[in-house]
């Protein structure tokens, strides 16, 4: 997925440091969130209302780091986009992030 969005924003070589800091950024976010998505399906046994909502918390909380952590490496690539590739950046985005709802995150 990641060399899918590199291709579809036309990364440059000039935008090549900016474009590696992003995508470290999402493997490395991308991992712990999957690995607390896997926390959360392997616990086992009877849960509780708060349970749930502990967990639920928990799984919200990592999400809002990893986005801050993928924002945050997101700004200084952006602001070398041309036009073009910023509006090609905002549909993925949007993209991207309805398929996130749908997934329940």
């Amino acid at each position: 997925q990641i060399a899918y969005y590199k291709a579809e924003l036309k990364i440059t070589d000039a935008q090549a440091t900016q474009w590696n800091a992003f995508a470290d950024a999402l493997r490395t976010n991308a991992g712990h969130l999957r690995q607390a998505m896997m926390t959360a399906r392997e616990a086992q046994g009877a849960v509780t209302a708060p349970e749930l909502m502990e967990r639920r918390i928990a799984m919200l909380t990592e999400l809002r780091d990893t986005m801050q952590a993928v924002l945050a490496a997101a700004k200084p690539l952006y602001a070398t986009l041309s036009d073009e590739q910023r509006k090609a950046a905002d549909a993925l985005m949007a993209e991207h992030l309805t398929t996130m709802r749908a997934r329940g995150m």
